[in-house]
């Protein structure tokens, strides 16, 4: 069995602690092979690549987590459609995904205080910059995801992560607990992924009923 988890640094490894992660502790439970393309401040156009890639990977499951709306793409180079999530940079992750490439990226995904603030950013943000138009944006770039996951019937959970606001109904069969399953709420600094170990035992425990009660790998 093969899991393939997507999201932004709450859904990624620290290599510091290996077997620590949520995403981990549920691959041992589910006896799975865990593929993890999670990046650091990734946006939602940049988890829609991961979960694009993932399907041409055959996964029995995606794992995903959504993200905020304060999450840009910067472009270094000329994007180059065809290469979908190869065009993303993942230098500043904690643990490179195996098809990161850096010959091919094209594109810089991060969240807005950890970008490079130049004259053109700064006003950028001044002038045009509007959460509820990006909020917007993004869940239309996520749900249009989530529909494709349904219609080639691909077994995927997902949280609905920093991505507050839009109705989620039509998912609410697929989406884990927001209130005891969203890593974004115990957030406490410790590791990569924002939270203690303690906490990731316990949301492997919740991702894991999540599951077993949708596809009964167990």
């Amino acid at each position: 069995m093969k899991i393939i988890c997507c999201g932004d640094s709450f859904f990624s490894l620290d290599k510091q602690w290996p077997n620590t992660h949520f995403s981990e502790l549920l691959a041992q439970k589910l006896n799975a092979s865990l593929e993890n393309y999670a990046k650091l401040g990734a946006s939602n156009f940049t988890i829609a690549l991961q979960i694009e890639y993932a399907i041409t990977q055959n996964p029995d499951l995606i794992i995903v987590g959504f993200t905020s709306v304060d999450r840009l793409e910067i472009p270094k180079k000329p994007y180059e459609f065809p290469a979908g999530i190869g065009n993303i940079i993942y230098e500043d992750n904690n643990v490179i995904p195996s098809f990161y490439s850096s010959r091919h990226t094209t594109t810089i995904s991060h969240s807005i205080p950890n970008l490079d603030m130049t004259d053109t950013m700064k006003m950028y943000l001044a002038n045009q910059y509007d959460p509820e138009l990006k909020r917007q944006s993004d869940f239309f770039i996520v749900a249009g995801m989530l529909r494709k996951l349904d219609k080639l019937g691909v077994k995927y959970v997902f949280t609905r992560g920093g991505l507050t606001g839009p109705q989620w109904t039509e998912w609410s069969d697929n989406e884990v607990d927001y209130d005891t399953g969203c890593p974004w709420h115990w957030s406490d600094g410790t590791t990569v992924y924002h939270s203690s170990f303690e906490k990731q035992s316990e949301l492997s425990d919740v991702w894991f009923g999540k599951i077993n009660s949708l596809y009964s790998f167990v």
